[in-house]
């Protein structure tokens, strides 16, 4: 596992616990306002039955005044009740926001793993291909050129190498690269024939077997 993949599964490790607290903190503030919204509907449900009670009811003009303080004191219980509801609505409306931004940091850091782990096979095929040119590079000085090849002359392939030598594109002798265009001005059949011929002379060491 490469360290990028390492820190994007500590990344989503640490937003599982994040994401889970943010959801506890969310359930916990969306009861405590159900808490509130019950209490300011019993002030208000009381507030309403006592002004009910009082417009089905005879005055004394000598209780007025206590009367009239009394329903003061009933709207201010009210208004701090819905002072609280609201308060609780507001911290619930954030924790509601903190544990949908502890979601989109999950789903980012399970993004970031899959990121790395495509960098990561990226790399890999990049590795396995300049393995695979290099190999089929080697395969085909084995193999006479068309470019070096009388028209008249068949050039004859076993099955397996013409395999081998389609797993990548065929060289353009148009654009080979700068670096390769001085072993380019030997054909590579000359370039085997005089392998050829100094392996049977002898003076190219064989291979110890593995």
């Amino acid at each position: 596992m490469n360290e990028a993949k390492v820190n994007e599964n500590a990344r989503l490790r640490t937003a599982y616990e994040q994401r889970s607290q943010a959801r506890a903190n969310r359930d916990e503030g969306r009861a405590v306002l159900e808490h509130h919204k019950e209490i300011t509907a019993k002030k208000k449900d009381t507030f309403e039955r006592a002004l009910a009670a009082e417009n089905e009811s005879t005055i004394d003009i000598a209780e007025a005044p206590a009367l009239a303080q009394r329903r003061r004191d009933a709207e201010a219980v009210v208004a701090a009740a819905e002072r609280a509801q609201a308060l609780a609505q507001a911290r619930y409306n954030e924790l509601v926001r903190a544990a949908d931004g502890a979601e989109a940091a999950v789903a980012a850091a399970v993004d970031g793993i899959f990121r790395a782990e495509r960098m990561e096979l990226a790399a890999q095929i990049s590795e396995h291909m300049a393995k695979v040119r290099a190999l089929v590079a080697k395969l085909r000085e084995y193999v006479p050129s068309e470019w070096h090849t009388p028209v008249n002359v068949r050039i004859e392939m076993e099955p397996e190498v013409r395999t081998a030598l389609n797993a990548v594109p065929p060289r353009d002798p148009l654009h080979v690269p700068v670096n390769e265009l001085q072993s380019a001005l030997t054909p590579p059949a000359d370039l085997l024939a005089a392998r050829r011929a100094a392996m049977i002379r002898g003076d190219e060491p064989v291979e110890a077997a593995a």
